[in-house]
């Protein structure tokens, strides 16, 4: 869904997003969702089994299990504090994963430019402090799944003695059924335990659950909106009439531009950094729609066409160039099936 999505995600929205989100979401968050399921699975398991065997408890010896119960409901009672700084520090977590994820493509990107300035040093040192910063995070969620499961069994033995206990010395029971239920309680404890081990690591990865399920429907809401009609061939001219751009509503891009460019027509577009080349070239290849006025493609209003009809017959060479880290054939025909004609 967030592969789709991203695919029909508004040019203008891209250009505002946070791209380490993007990379760390579909990459790293996408692993600790299928975690997250797994042990919601398991946890579902133990919670049956726990349920069986304390039918079985209760119907040997119902006062026996009740008293159990309670007393291992109310044990449950002190690691609800664990449980939620648990969910937290998930959160937590993935922020810090995301801007982490979002300085290491920058560091690649701009890998040139930092090290020709004698930067990169500098540059590698925020994204040290960032993974200090995550390894914080994963201590603490550590210590805390670590305190949960060395606590759960020792509660539960002192609430078992306690009960026999009191069954003993207050209600007069009988050893025999004590025992009885006991050897299902102990099954069920001990499921009820695998419960809790599963669900403090179910809330280890709540986090990425909940940005999984934000950020496909944050792309969305941004979804590009796209016409019906399909360019079979470029054939005259594409005119941007009276148009307008801007970012937000303080400052426009362009203001009022009437352009026209022609089929097999050579163009320059010539001016100051900032004064809008690119606005305009985004705007004429349907990566940008005006603010106001239109475009117009061989006369159709560009709204009405599906734009990537239009874009696949656009050659664009950018100032660096694009090459796939792949083979040649698959850079030149973009991971085309072979065949007779590509071969």
């Amino acid at each position: 869904d967030n592969i789709d999505a991203l695919a029909e995600y508004r040019y203008e929205a891209f250009v505002k997003s946070n791209a380490g989100r993007i990379q760390n979401t579909l990459s790293g968050e996408a692993e600790k969702v299928v975690q997250a399921y797994k042990r919601y699975s398991q946890l579902l398991q133990n919670f049956m089994m726990a349920i069986t065997y304390g039918a079985l408890a209760f119907l040997s010896n119902p006062g026996f299990a009740i008293l159990v119960v309670i007393g291992g409901g109310l044990t449950n009672l002190l690691f609800r504090s664990f449980y939620r700084q648990t969910k937290n520090i998930s959160s937590d977590l993935v922020t810090s994963n995301s801007r982490f994820q979002g300085l290491l493509i920058q560091s690649v990107a701009f890998y040139k430019y930092l090290k020709a300035t004698g930067r990169l040093k500098a540059y590698a040192e925020n994204l040290r402090n960032k993974v200090y910063e995550i390894e914080h995070s994963v201590r603490r969620m550590g210590v805390l799944h670590s305190i949960i499961t060395g606590l759960q069994e020792p509660l539960m033995i002192g609430v078992v003695i306690l009960v026999i206990l009191i069954q003993v010395n207050v209600f007069n029971g009988e050893l025999g059924t004590i025992i009885l239920s006991i050897l299902f309680l102990y099954r069920a404890l001990r499921s009820v335990t695998q419960v809790q081990f599963y669900y403090s690591g179910f809330l280890s990865y709540s986090g990425s659950i909940t940005n999984m399920s934000d950020f496909v429907t944050e792309l969305r809401g941004d979804r590009e909106s796209n016409g019906t009609l399909e360019l079979k061939s470029f054939q005259d001219k594409v005119e941007l009439n009276n148009v307008s751009f801007s970012y937000d509503e303080s400052r426009d891009i362009l203001s009022e531009i009437d352009l026209c460019f022609y089929k097999n027509e050579t163009l320059a577009l010539v001016g100051e950094s900032g004064s809008g080349k690119t606005t305009v070239m985004n705007i004429m290849s349907g990566l940008l729609p005006p603010s106001r006025g239109e475009v117009r493609i061989d006369g159709i209003d560009s709204r009405e066409l599906d734009v990537r009809s239009f874009q696949n017959r656009i050659g664009y060479i950018t100032q660096e160039p694009v090459i796939f880290d792949d083979t040649l054939y698959n850079n030149g025909t973009f991971w085309a099936e072979k065949n007779e004609d590509n071969l």
